[in-house]
């Protein structure tokens, strides 16, 4: 024998399941902007610690080690991932379902990024640039990624 459901709890079932699905949608996007952040800091310590040694190193160790196309490669990622927060940032504060303190906080956060990310460009162009190992090694040496 087989047991149908009526219609009208299936209804009800679907109507309940799209409920938790649009208020469970904000968490999910503050969710998804903390694992970018979470990505956004451990990219910062990397190339901090990478700054950290390349100002210790001699510039003939910085040339041998590759340094200056190790940076540019972990600054073009780090910049790629703050705008990919900055972005998410954006989106949730666009996000009606945000409160107003959140919407405060996502546009906070957001103009941190921005601000990362142009200083994280702005070195990579400038490593891009340069005249000679010496002048990078020079460039690299002053990169602070301090808030």
């Amino acid at each position: 024998m087989r047991h149908w459901i009526k219609p009208s709890l299936a209804i009800t079932i679907l109507t309940a399941a799209a409920g938790v699905l649009v208020v469970g949608a904000a968490p999910l996007q503050a969710q998804s902007c903390q694992d970018e952040d979470a990505m956004v800091q451990i990219s910062r310590q990397d190339l901090s610690g990478l700054v950290d040694t390349i100002r210790k190193e001699s510039l003939q160790d910085f040339e041998n080690k590759f340094h200056q196309k190790s940076s540019l490669s972990k600054l073009t990622f780090s910049s790629g991932i703050v705008g990919e927060l900055a972005t998410c940032l954006d989106k949730a504060e666009q996000d009606p379902a945000a409160t107003p303190d959140q919407k405060a906080a996502y546009k906070t956060k957001h103009d941190a990024a921005a601000k990362l990310k142009e200083k994280l460009d702005h070195s990579r162009n400038e490593l891009k640039s340069a005249a000679d190992a010496k002048s990078a090694k020079a460039i690299l040496e002053k990169l602070d990624l301090a808030d």
